[in-house]
């Protein structure tokens, strides 16, 4: 692929022909069932396909849900995650920060037959939440664990810090769903997010842990 992209420098229409074929080849068995149902799934880039929630682990998230509801995901990145619960009959609303990672999410909405289950926002999810009095069933949220400094585990070094807008978040739904690293301590967590008590949920194989899940009653 980086040959491609050297051979084809300046083609803005070939450069975006060889990021779509990498990042199929990259998630081809993690994605299998959105790409089956989507050919024309746009991917925004190399990186969001790579960080990515696998369809598999996706469709644990929505089992997580009893039944139809209203879904704020306010960490949609490409969308899987939204995809998932929209399918289940869930209303979603996807707040996703990055342009081109929302414009690519629009795109997948409409290429998907979502529209009417699928409202994208682009924004800043936090201050979104803030300016508006919108209030939702369940909030979904997935922090971004890594930055130029490295990988993180704790909620106060991941953005958004889920320590500064606990309040905030649980004043806007009945239910909190949080997706966390497997490397968390738990009990510390807990405390760090002035929860006394929650359901905890490991997703992982027969092997190893590959994340964990919150879910606390607002």
């Amino acid at each position: 692929f980086n040959r491609l992209r050297l051979k084809h420098h300046g083609d803005a229409q070939k450069l975006h022909e060889i990021l779509q074929m990498e990042c199929r080849h990259k998630c081809g068995k993690k994605l299998a069932s959105t790409l089956g149902l989507c050919p024309g799934f746009e991917f925004p880039s190399v990186a969001l396909a790579e960080m990515s929630t696998s369809d598999d682990v996706a469709s644990l998230h929505a089992d997580i849900i009893d039944e139809p509801c209203s879904i704020l995901d306010m960490t949609a990145g490409l969308g899987i995650d939204s995809f998932h619960f929209a399918r289940k009959g869930c209303r979603v609303t996807a707040v996703e920060i990055s342009h081109d990672a929302a414009e690519a999410l629009s795109h997948n909405v409409r290429a998907m037959g979502l529209d009417d289950m699928v409202t994208v926002i682009e924004g800043d999810s936090v201050k979104w939440l803030e300016e508006n009095d919108a209030e939702f069933d369940t909030i979904f949220i997935d922090p971004a664990r890594r930055d130029s400094s490295g990988r993180h585990f704790s909620f106060s070094q991941c953005a958004p810090d889920l320590t500064l807008i606990m309040p905030l978040l649980l004043s806007r739904c009945s239910r909190l769903i949080v997706k966390a690293s497997p490397m968390l301590d738990i009990s510390s967590a807990l405390k760090e997010l002035g929860v006394k008590s929650c359901d905890v949920i490991t997703i992982g194989t027969t092997k190893e842990c590959k994340e964990i899940v919150l879910d606390i009653c607002a």
